[in-house]
This record gives C-alpha cells, sequence and structure tokens, in this order.
C-alpha cells in the first residue's frame, strides 16, 4: 500500500467524484480509478459503491480513509521533523491541551519564550479530552500534551504543571447559587448536575460527595467545557467542571469552587522511550524552566 495512493484515496474520500478529484490531483480520471480499484484489490474490499448515480463510501472505505489520514499525517510530520535536524531548528510541535488553568495561564507563557528563540517551529494546538490525546500521542499524531489530572498517565513520561486547578460548578450568572462563594454538598441537593465523560472524573466527584450522591440527579454528559457552556446559557442546569475552563466568550456564566475544596493539578506528557523530536525536547525545558 503506497503513500501516494492513500492521498489519492482521501481526496476521492473527500470528494465522492473520481473526476473533481482527478482535476484536484492533476490526474487522468482513468488513471485515478485504475489507482482506487487496484487499492480495492490489494486489500481484498470494496471501498466505495455507486447509490443514485454517485458513490460513497462502504464501511470498510470509512475505516481506511480514518486511518489513511491519519498515517498521512504522521509521514508529513516525520518528515519536516527529520528534515529539521540537518539545519537550524524547524519543523512542527503538535500539543494537545485540556480545558484547564495550566493551558490557559502557563502555555501562552511557554509557547511565547518557545516561539521566541524557535520562530521556524510551527506550533499546532489540538483540544481534546485526556483519553484522545493520549491515544493521539500512542499514534505519532501527538507530540506532547497537557492533561488534567485525575488521569491515568503512568505510560508516559510526565511534568506536573506548577498550578492548582480547583473544581467546582459552572452556571449561568443569574442562577441562585451565583451568589454563593462556593457550593457545597447540601447545595447540590435534589437538584441536577451534568457530568464530564471522563470515568476518573466523575470518580472524583463522586469520592468528594460521599454517600450524598443519591440526592443528585445527574442529567447529562458533555465532553468538552465549550460544548456544554452552550448548554447552560440556554437554561439547561450546572456542569462540574474546572476552574479556568469558562471562555471569555460565554460571559453570562461563571464558576463556583466546591467547598470542602476540591483541588488536583495539570500536568504535561510524553511519549516513554520514543524518539523525540528536538522541537519537543527545547519545548520540555521551557516548561521545566520556565514557571
Amino acid at each position: 500500500m503506497e503513500l501516494r495512493v492513500l492521498k489519492y484515496f482521501i481526496v476521492v474520500a473527500n470528494e465522492l467524484n473520481i473526476t473533481r478529484a482527478a482535476n484536484i490531483l492533476h490526474i487522468t480520471q482513468p488513471t485515478l480509478s485504475r489507482q482506487i480499484h487496484d487499492l480495492e484489490d490489494e486489500l481484498g474490499v470494496k471501498l466505495f459503491v455507486r447509490k443514485n448515480g454517485a458513490i460513497i463510501l462502504t464501511e470498510e472505505g470509512i475505516c481506511l480513509k480514518n486511518k489513511a489520514i491519519e498515517i498521512v499525517d504522521l509521514a508529513n510530520l516525520t518528515k519536516i521533523n527529520i528534515s529539521s535536524k540537518k539545519k537550524e531548528l524547524e519543523g512542527v510541535l503538535s500539543i494537545g491541551i485540556a480545558e484547564c488553568q495550566g493551558t490557559s495561564e502557563l502555555l501562552p507563557r511557554y509557547i511565547k519564550i518557545f516561539n521566541e528563540r524557535y520562530p521556524k517551529v510551527k506550533i499546532n494546538i489540538y483540544s481534546n479530552i485526556a483519553d484522545d490525546v493520549k491515544e493521539n500521542i500512542d499514534k505519532g499524531l501527538l507530540d506532547a500534551a497537557i492533561v488534567l489530572e485525575p488521569a491515568d498517565i503512568g505510560k508516559y513520561e510526565s511534568y506536573r504543571l506548577p498550578i492548582v486547578e480547583k473544581w467546582g460548578l459552572i452556571m449561568a450568572k443569574n442562577d441562585p447559587l451565583a451568589n454563593e462563594q462556593y457550593v457545597t454538598k447540601e447545595h447540590l441537593y435534589n437538584s441536577s448536575i451534568l457530568y464530564p465523560q471522563r470515568l476518573e472524573i466523575q470518580i472524583l466527584f463522586e469520592n468528594w460527595i460521599e454517600k450524598d450522591i443519591d440526592k443528585i440527579h445527574i442529567q447529562g454528559y458533555f465532553n468538552t467545557t465549550s460544548s456544554v457552556s452552550l448548554m447552560i446559557e440556554n437554561g439547561l442546569g450546572r456542569a462540574f467542571s474546572i476552574s479556568g475552563a469558562v471562555s471569555s466568550q460565554h460571559s453570562n456564566l461563571c464558576f463556583r469552587p466546591v467547598y470542602p475544596y476540591l483541588n488536583t493539578y495539570s500536568t504535561l506528557i510524553w511519549k516513554k522511550g520514543g524518539m523525540m523530536s528536538n522541537a519537543l525536547v527545547e519545548f520540555i525545558n521551557i516548561v521545566q524552566h520556565y514557571n
């Protein structure tokens, strides 16, 4: 399976039209059709089927598209970072981030120092939950990530950031609890909250509230705070989350810490035992020395 053919396949899968894809790739339509047919023969599956005069992806085609994008991205990143070792530091540094104080307060400082020293290195930032960014580190699609504790990071190299992450509830500013300095267990009795999807954080909340968990209704689950903020702004309750996760664009929301206080940390992680790009080595040095 050639990388060139995977790139052809991705374009066809995006366009779902052989003629348009051939024009984008600057090759003839018969050549492109033959390449896709040979790829199907090599894999022993159909990647496209015709329906109502158009082509659509099969289940196998959808699976290959997702994997092909990862493979091509990884090949491009590898080429850039290996080439950068021969000359002045350049290339791409890809960092996954959680929504937390570590990324809102510390990461901009680290990136500013890094950019001043290595202006030819492009920095890509990806926001997602810990499970997804860890998976992308494993695949080589991310160099490092800032994850929010609690998280299972035993198989990674790590550096805990010097900032306390405070847990509490995100709510509308006109919520009665917004008048309180903090939120106690009693405040939450017979009320509903929105829950993070990450199991570790659910356990964190349940350990905090202990036996009173049965007095609270879990209204739903969310992946990122940016998505749940829209729900809260439209009157759909409160969300258990982290200080610093409410962005300035959600001016109608506020954060109140829980009491007894519940604090954790955020941590920079990267692949253990893997070959590190020069850019990643320098970024880690900056994180460890400029706090």
